[in-house]
């Protein structure tokens, strides 16, 4: 761990997979990589030994907010609730890490996925759901028999087909069926005409609903009907906005939105 710990180095691999490694020396790993900023790929596969406390200390690897590495492997590992939980939140910041390889089917419960669930898409409030982890993209493992994972799915899959995804997940997770209009309550007339323009941009389509209609449209319905005196402070602006709202409030179902829509 010592020769780790040497500036200049540039290591990017490190395999120490099926290497018996265990608790003591997942600690003396964490502190020799804690501050590593070449590493890119770390492979951990088949050291049943490491229990919580191993992941828990490994966990401040992930942490590192200039760390590089992008595929971590820890396959066939006794990674139980607690040690997803660790592993899902020290990766919050993380902007690195495109794929966590964590076996077939992965050895956690729903309790762990939902930390999983959290770190794609926090969705306590849309401030969480921008700064939730957008970088993500696999698991490297089939986890689509697994149930409770479908959030997980979506998010992963965001991640990695769409450069807007903070938006996306934004839409989905605030503005699709019932959601609080808390936020916008106190929201001054002018800054809402470009919250409503906004939403209105996104060209994502929801391959769920026939005819591909666009998200954006249809969560901008719902933000409308949700708040009909929107358009008595909308009425009182000179904003180009006005025209697509009362349009979109006569358009009556989400799915007359998509044609309807023309803010």
């Amino acid at each position: 761990s010592t020769l780790l710990q040497i500036q200049g180095t540039h290591l990017e691999h490190l395999d120490l997979g099926e290497n018996e490694l265990d608790d003591d020396v997942a600690v003396a790993l964490s502190n020799s990589l804690a501050n590593n900023c070449s590493l890119k790929t770390l492979i951990l596969n088949d050291n049943p030994s490491i229990t919580t406390t191993g992941f828990v200390a490994l966990s401040a690897i992930f942490r590192n907010p200039d760390t590089q590495l992008s595929f971590l492997d820890l396959r066939e590992n006794n990674i139980n609730d607690d040690s997803a939980i660790a592993i899902a939140t020290s990766l919050t910041n993380n902007h690195k890490l495109k794929t966590l390889s964590l076996g077939t089917p992965p050895p956690f419960t729903s309790t762990g996925w939902a930390a999983f669930s959290r770190l794609l898409c926090n969705t306590s409030s849309i401030n969480n759901t921008y700064l939730s982890n957008h970088t993500l993209e696999s698991f490297d493992s089939s986890i689509r028999s697994v149930p409770g994972t479908e959030k997980v799915r979506m998010c992963l899959e965001l991640n990695k087909i769409d450069k807007r995804c903070k938006k996306h997940k934004i839409l989905l997770a605030h503005f699709m069926g019932r959601f609080s209009m808390e936020h916008f309550a106190d929201m001054k007339v002018e800054l809402l005409v470009h919250v409503l323009a906004w939403i209105s941009k996104s060209g994502f389509k929801d391959k769920s609903r026939k005819g591909s209609c666009r998200i954006s449209q249809s969560a901008l319905f719902h933000f409308i009907k949700s708040e009909p005196s929107l358009f008595g402070r909308l009425d009182k602006t000179g904003s180009n906005a006005k025209g697509g709202v009362r349009r979109l409030a006569d358009s009556g179902t989400d799915g007359k939105v998509c044609k309807k829509m023309r803010i």
